[in-house]
This record gives C-alpha cells, structure tokens and sequence, in this order.
C-alpha cells in the first residue's frame, strides 16, 4: 500500500475499542500534566517565525492535543476507514518523542524521578505500539524484522529517520548475534528503536513548527519530513512486535 493510503482494518473487529480509547485518553491526561509541570508548555518563550507572535511552548501544547485527538480516534472503526496515513504522522511523532524523552529521564539514575520515568518510557511505548497496531493489518508478519532484518532498517534509514551507520549489523549478523548472544541482541535493537523515536519525535516538531512559516521552503521541508515519518512507521512497528516478541522468550 502507498503511504498516500490508509490503515487496513479487520473485518471483525469492533467498531469502537473502548478499551484503547480510554488507554489513550488516560496516557495523554497524564503526559500533558507531565508537560505542564515541566514548564513544556510554559517556558518557551521564543516565537515561530512569521507565525505572528506564536509560541513555542504554546505550538506544542496544541500538537499535543492534537495527536491526543486523531491517536484517540484511532479507536473507531469509521475513521480508520478514510484516515490517511501522512495525516497520522505528526500524531505518531508525538508519541515516539514520548517514548524518547521518558527514555532519557529514565536513564538519570541520580534523578529521584527515574522509576517513575520507565514507567512513563513503558507507557509511551505501549501507546505507541497500539497506535500502529491500529494502522497496520492485524496479520502483519512479525517474522519480517528479523528475516529481512537489513531491509528493515534500510527502509528507516531511506527515510532519514535513523543514521546509514546506526545499526551495523547485516541480516545474517543479525540471525548470529541473536543465536549466540540473545541479550546484547536486544540491547542493539532497542538502541535503534530508540534512536527512530528520538529522530520521529524531533522531525514532527519541526514539521508542526515548518507549516507556520510564511516561507514557502519551510512548508515543503514540513511536507518532506511528514513523508520521512509516514515511511518510517511501518518498519519501527516491525521492529517494536520483534522486540515484544523477544522479551517474550527471554
């Protein structure tokens, strides 16, 4: 399917998943408190250019609600139908920067505030992972990640979302290292996971904060990094079900 189109739905399923929805609208509740606490939302004071005195801090409070929205409407079964996948793109960049400034808070082990982080960092994922869930076929070949493990992460790296030199692992390397050394394995895929969130998340702002400008370079450098982030979904979900799959057997 092109990226111009939208989610594939299963035929059985309900036409609103209130289970999802409510984990949705429960995640962003508390990211936003989060956000409002940190000063997010409030300490930026710095203006988009030629937005007319827009601030930053205020522009990504409102990207925010706006992912909570169209991630929530994710839940029923009509709006699947016509959703496109470009229009889903900042939503998910919302997201995968959750996933990866929770990881890094997580990672401040001097920080009274890092158990409480992973557990944000857990919640961002999960949110994260049902999101696309939701875009993609429900028989989505989890098997793929591995197998074409090299193609995966060409299809991250054709849409700039992670570094030619990240990965450094061809397929049968893969195969190897997860064969002789399951955790270090792990450890090397969570690292590009989290480097295409950081890289998502980083690349949807910048798209959000493009489109207000009046330059007309900026709203094609808006477009081309929704179309970079629309590429990069299906792989980084690929990569997510290979690694929940993983930790499963661990």
């Amino acid at each position: 399917m092109s990226i111009e189109g939208g989610p594939q739905q299963s035929a059985e399923s309900p036409k609103v998943d209130r289970a999802y929805a409510q984990q949705v609208q429960s995640f962003f509740s508390h990211q936003a408190e989060r956000m409002h606490q940190g000063g997010e939302f409030t300490d930026d004071d710095d203006t988009v250019a030629g937005s007319g005195g827009i601030r930053k801090g205020a522009l990504w409070e409102k990207m925010v609600e706006d992912a909570r929205r169209e991630i929530h409407l994710l839940s029923r079964d009509e709006h699947l139908e016509k959703v496109k996948f470009q229009d889903l793109a900042l939503p998910i960049g919302v997201v995968a920067q959750c996933v990866s400034d929770n990881f890094e808070r997580s990672k401040d082990i001097e920080s009274d505030e890092a158990e409480a982080a992973k557990q944000d960092h857990d919640d961002s994922r999960e949110i994260l992972v049902a999101a696309l869930g939701k875009i993609f076929p429900v028989n989505s070949n989890r098997e793929r990640a591995l197998d074409n493990w090299s193609l995966v992460v060409k299809e991250l790296e054709r849409a700039e979302i992670l570094g030619s030199d990240f990965s450094g692992m061809s397929t049968p390397e893969a195969f190897k290292l997860k064969k002789e050394n399951p955790q270090e394995f792990l450890s090397k895929l969570e690292a590009v996971i989290e480097n295409a969130c950081w890289n998502i998340g980083i690349r949807g702002k910048m798209a959000h904060e493009f489109g207000y400008y009046d330059d007309p370079k900026y709203k094609s450098g808006s477009d081309e990094m929704r179309i970079n982030i629309t590429s990069a979904m299906k792989p980084l979900y690929e990569l997510l079900i290979l690694q929940d799959e993983l930790k499963k057997k661990k």
